[in-house]
């Protein structure tokens, strides 16, 4: 099992930072030469972090599938609490029978367009707590950044805030139910 203990997270204002076009061309193409150095396929991952049980694996289909299945189909079946991917550089975040579902877009090739600026995934876990965004990085000059921001919050094992369900009735997560 990975020790969380050996990981130091630092949070970022990233979506200041990136709000002039171009400051965000030379970070665009900076994520693009590093995504083209490194051609490695990453075997899924399973960690527990602040009781959250969380796999994290290069692709999360087919979307229609439930999250048990998703499990089955990825991480050996293993019950989770958040599935991470990426893959389609399309940006989604949701909670589906009990489990958050995450796919961060992509930094410089958004939707599979040209290169420009669009999204990426923050995850804030605390025991009890989970909160999950999908933040837009500006827009390139002339294309725009066709991601769209969302959040998810869990917070005492309710769903409290989410973009995609305003009356907060979705149920939550598993892991914020075991505290």
């Amino acid at each position: 099992m990975w020790d969380s203990s050996e990981v130091v997270l630092h949070t970022l204002p990233i979506s200041k930072s990136f709000q002039s076009s171009s400051e965000g061309k030379v970070h665009a193409e900076a994520l693009t030469e590093l995504g083209e150095s490194l051609d490695v396929e990453v075997a899924p991952q399973v960690v527990e972090l602040e009781g959250w049980r969380i796999g994290m694996t290069h692709d999360l289909r087919p979307r229609t599938a439930s999250p048990t299945e998703l499990a089955d189909l990825h991480f050996e079946g293993a019950e989770l609490d958040v599935m991470v991917a990426g893959d389609t550089h399309v940006e989604w975040l949701e909670y589906r029978d009990g489990v958050v579902l995450v796919n961060s877009g992509s930094p410089n090739l958004p939707h599979n367009k040209e290169t420009r600026l669009g999204t990426v995934g923050l995850l804030e876990l605390e025991r009890g707590r989970l909160h999950a965004e999908i933040v837009t990085l500006g827009d390139t000059d002339g294309r725009p950044n066709p991601g769209s921001p969302q959040h998810l919050e869990v917070e005492g094992g309710r769903l409290v805030g989410s973009s995609y369900n305003d009356d907060h009735s979705a149920e939550p997560p598993r892991a914020a139910l075991r505290g």
